[in-house]
């Protein structure tokens, strides 16, 4: 095993925090996206098969789910639905998608997913419900896209531009995001675009955080269904590489900016360390966990409450940008800010005529997109 891996591992091992939300911030919206674009084959399924999934699904929800009096009526509705047959779809793909929509409507959380397997699982399993993921499978899946870091470059005028798509479990991304920040270390500013990040991991969140400290930092407590269960969690003491200090951030936000992007960007809002420009999130606090129903089903079920070590709240709901522009301006916007900044500093240097003309071509951009309706 390499250094920087071992870091990361021993570092989680250090904050019990991050391990429960390795799995805890898994993206719901990427799989539910993944469903409303399915081109996986339909699983046929049979009044039994229905009522073994829906029946544990009524038994999961109302002895995992966060809220547990909200549980115990999310359950009961459940129930009586099925016993009222209001459940008739035949198809594996249709069935997942109206459960999920039915929780959603029922408990106002967008965590909430049900989806199916084309290949059946075993079940029950030996151990709790809860179903481990394929180590092998997520892990060639997030090689293929390069662990969510989807673009990483110095921008004209020495802006750093990092574009993650999703927050990997730092044991096996550790290295590429030592090898991003590393890159951008010495850039004057840093714009990172999260418009595009449905989520992930929440101890990579927390790992990236922990470049933009001095010291250990306090940024949140995890709380489960008893109020007494509680893990905070805290930047780290030390990070593979040099840190991003003093330095201007700008994180770019999006309606489809979703868990634990969320939970970065807001904990480094929150912190005064970044400004969040663009559009209203989509709201997604509370952490998550996924159950086996069935060899054909499984569950994402929110299984506990964040709350900012600032702010004494979260982002349910959506997270407010402190600049709320429009997504075609979120950009452009962004990246003359940091350039307006940066520019008193570089006066009569080398970067002066490279900063100039991104400036004045970033205003005629700007200039040319049409006013908001």
């Amino acid at each position: 095993m390499n250094t920087s891996t071992e870091k990361n591992m021993q570092l989680s091992q250090r904050h019990p925090s991050a391990l429960y939300i390795l799995f805890a911030l898994l993206t719901c919206p990427c799989i539910a996206a993944a469903q409303a674009n399915d081109q996986r084959a339909d699983v046929v399924v049979d009044a039994l098969m229905r009522t073994e999934a829906i029946t544990n699904l009524a038994k999961e929800v109302d002895s995992n789910y966060a809220s547990p009096k909200s549980g115990a009526t999310i359950a009961k509705e459940l129930r009586a639905r099925l016993r009222a047959n209001r459940y008739t779809h035949t198809g594996a793909r249709a069935l997942a998608a109206e459960l999920t929509t039915d929780l959603r409507a029922l408990s106002h959380d967008p965590h909430f997913l049900v989806d199916y397997f084309v290949v059946p699982r075993a079940f029950p399993v030996a151990t709790p419900t809860q179903d481990p993921i394929s180590q092998a499978d997520r892990s060639l899946t997030s090689r293929l896209q390069n662990f969510g870091f989807a673009k990483v470059e110095r921008l004209a005028g020495n802006i750093g531009y990092l574009k993650l798509d999703r927050f990997e479990d730092p044991a096996v991304a550790g290295q590429t995001a030592a090898a991003a920040m590393q890159f951008l270390n010495g850039t004057d500013a840093l714009i990172i675009d999260l418009r595009d990040n449905g989520g992930g991991y929440g101890a990579m969140a927390t790992l990236l955080a922990s470049y933009f400290f001095s010291e250990e930092t306090h940024l949140g407590d995890i709380s489960g269904r008893d109020a007494k269960d509680l893990k905070q969690i805290w930047t780290y003491a030390t990070v593979p590489g040099p840190r991003y200090l003093e330095k201007a951030v700008y994180i770019l936000s999006g309606a489809r900016t979703f868990s634990a992007a969320e939970a970065f960007a807001y904990d480094l809002q929150s912190q005064k360390r970044a400004m969040i420009v663009g559009e209203k999130t989509r709201g997604g606090a509370n952490t998550a966990a996924r159950f086996l129903l069935s060899s054909r089903f499984a569950v994402i079920i929110p299984v506990g409450h964040v709350r900012n070590a600032v702010t004494g709240t979260n982002w349910e709901g959506g997270l407010k940008p402190d600049w709320l522009v429009d997504g075609d301006r979120t950009f452009p916007t962004a990246y003359l800010t940091a350039l307006e900044a940066t520019a008193p500093k570089h006066r009569d240097d080398p970067l002066t005529r490279e900063i100039e003309k991104g400036m004045a071509s970033l205003k005629t951009q700007l200039a040319s997109l049409p006013p908001k309706p």
